[in-house]
């Protein structure tokens, strides 16, 4: 469902009056879906700077399980992250205040910013609730992050999406949720691996990566992404949300968890989501993703 709708007024964040490649590719897998037509993976020549040389899997220590004391001592320190060598905000603070020079160089460890560009500024980080009806999510703490570069590339997003753990020390939510989700199972790596090295393996595009890393000694970690720019919703009368006209591939509006009764056109989504959860099934079946998950 991702790759629905996208912005065409310049405000996705690639800069005035530019038009993200994907919504070709978004027309085409539409036609060749319309006249029943196979849409095989291409061969993949390619690769990202990041996975060029040591497989990022190769560099992650096994899973190390915290106890509270642990935790305590461990998640307020700053260790170098095992994938960049770097070490890595894992708080709103943390994200503001590393300033532009840590994400020029995180970004040209990761190759997502060209080596003759820099960040020059960092216009905001605005961390997201975590609870009420527009609760961001509760599995880590998210942030809106707006970047300034050197040189406007309609390839750089400079409104970026961040995912960081929650704070053991915040409440007795954060401590609980830390400990449920850092050290009972390894939920975040699998994410952060899954957006390193599958990113442009998929059929439908995700948002895109710049920068992901985590210590398995702290078990803090973070993932930099583009800020997907989803549309307004309507207002809500009776529990039903007003439909408002939508430009052509423009992004429907977030939805909530437990919210699909909001959706201005549900079947549809749904619909959309189990296509392309099975055009994903078809592409592992090809050998896509064998590089990750093997043969």
């Amino acid at each position: 469902g991702k790759d629905l709708a996208i912005r065409l007024n310049g405000s996705n964040g690639l800069g005035p009056g530019s038009t993200p490649t994907w919504i070709e590719e978004s027309r085409a897998k539409m036609q060749a879906f319309r006249e029943q037509r196979p849409m095989l993976p291409a061969e993949t020549t390619l690769l990202p700077g990041r996975l060029q040389g040591t497989n990022p899997r190769d560099k992650l220590p096994p899973f190390k399980r915290l106890n509270h004391k642990e935790m305590q001592e461990m998640s307020l320190k700053n260790l170098p992250g095992h994938f960049s060598g770097m070490k890595f905000p894992h708080n709103a603070e943390q994200l503001k205040s590393f300033g532009p020079s840590w994400y020029t160089d995180a970004f040209h460890k990761f190759g997502t910013l060209p080596k003759d560009n820099h960040v020059i500024k960092v216009r905001s980080v605005q961390q997201l609730p975590h609870s009420g009806f527009d609760a961001a999510g509760g599995a880590g703490h998210k942030a809106f992050i707006e970047l300034e570069y050197a040189k406007p590339d309609p390839n750089l997003h400079s409104q970026l999406f961040a995912k960081y753990p929650w704070d053991y020390f915040e409440s007795e939510t954060g401590k609980t949720y830390r400990m449920q989700i850092s050290t009972y199972g390894d939920m975040d790596s699998a994410e952060l691996l899954t957006s390193i090295c599958c990113e442009h393996l998929f059929p439908f595009r995700i948002p895109k990566l710049y920068f992901a890393d985590i210590n398995r000694d702290t078990t803090n970690y973070v993932l930099i992404v583009e800020r997907i720019p989803f549309g307004k919703r309507g207002k809500i009368v009776n529990g039903k949300v007003e439909k408002l006209p939508r430009k052509s591939f423009e992004i429907l509006p977030v939805c909530g968890k437990y919210q699909d009764y909001l959706l201005e056109d549900a079947p549809s989504v749904y619909y959309a989501l189990f296509r392309e959860m099975a055009h994903l099934a078809a592409w592992d079946h090809q050998g896509r993703y064998d590089s990750f998950f093997g043969p």
